[in-house]
């Protein structure tokens, strides 16, 4: 059978700082991409939400902008997220009774608030259509999206692995490995080798191996399996991504003789599975 993903170009593959702003689980994560367009990009949006936020204490306190009328799915608000009381882009996602729940559309985090930290303005709407949302929707490539009695683990595992270089100054790279047939983006998280960027090789073709990734992170641990698709079948031969598959298979053989976490009673693959 023929593979439902599409390699990316050689551009497109090429490995991008990124900061990693929430993630769900291995298959729903959110990045924010640090190039300098999105980086001026966020200046201006902060700058917008702080101008707004000077502005707020004259507007009505019952969903602000709106003076108390309804918020409907889809509405584009400005939303005072609870941690740090400063405003933020947001979609309304869902509205009970005086609940809203809002997605920060530059961040990918979603909390639900009183309509009196919500406000429907039109330069949040003007901010969106200039300013594109920052966080961008990936899954983790090669990685079985099965669940297992260890998800929640592995969850907890990739915010370790990312939790050191939550910094633009200290950024974690996203290299897009594939698309899939609804064009969502399959990437593998890599950390900057230790030598930072001055390191021999950083900017050669080695260096996405030379980078640990987060995938082989969670496989070590045996918190992670490959997805089944990249064990046998044309996947697996796809020159595309044929190198990192056999190294990721490498870590897991590794994980699995060792029987440790999801390969503690063997093997864990079945026939229906991927």
């Amino acid at each position: 059978g023929s593979s439902e993903f599409t390699a990316p170009s050689a551009e497109d593959a090429a490995p991008v700082p990124c900061m990693v702003t929430e993630i769900v689980d291995l298959t729903r994560l959110f990045v924010q991409y640090l190039t300098e367009a999105n980086k001026a990009g966020m200046r201006s949006v902060t700058r917008m939400m702080e101008g707004l936020a000077a502005q707020l204490p004259a507007a009505s306190g019952s969903g602000g902008g709106k003076g108390g009328a309804s918020f409907k799915v889809g509405d584009v608000v400005a939303a005072r997220f609870t941690v740090d009381n400063l405003l933020y882009r947001a979609k309304v996602t869902r509205v009970t009774g005086d609940r809203i729940t809002v997605f920060y559309s530059d961040y990918g985090n979603t909390e639900v608030l009183g309509r009196d930290r919500v406000w429907a303005l039109p330069e949040v709407k003007q901010s969106f259509d200039t300013y594109p949302a920052m966080a961008t929707q990936v899954s983790l490539a090669f990685l079985s999206p099965s669940a297992s009695d260890f998800t929640s683990d592995a969850t907890l595992c990739l915010r370790t692995f990312v939790q050191d270089y939550c910094v633009p100054e200290r950024p974690l790279f996203s290299q897009l490995a594939y698309l899939d047939s609804q064009r969502r983006k399959y990437v593998s998280l890599l950390r900057a080798p230790d030598d930072a960027a001055s390191a021999e090789g950083s900017s050669s073709s080695s260096a996405g191996t030379a980078r640990i990734s987060a995938q082989e992170h969670l496989l070590q641990a045996g918190l992670a399996r490959l997805q089944g698709r990249f064990l046998t079948g044309p996947d697996v031969t796809n020159p595309a991504w044929a190198e990192t598959v056999k190294h990721l298979q490498r870590v897991q053989d590794r994980a699995k003789s060792m029987r440790v976490n999801l390969w503690q009673y063997g093997d864990v693959y079945s026939d229906e599975e991927d």
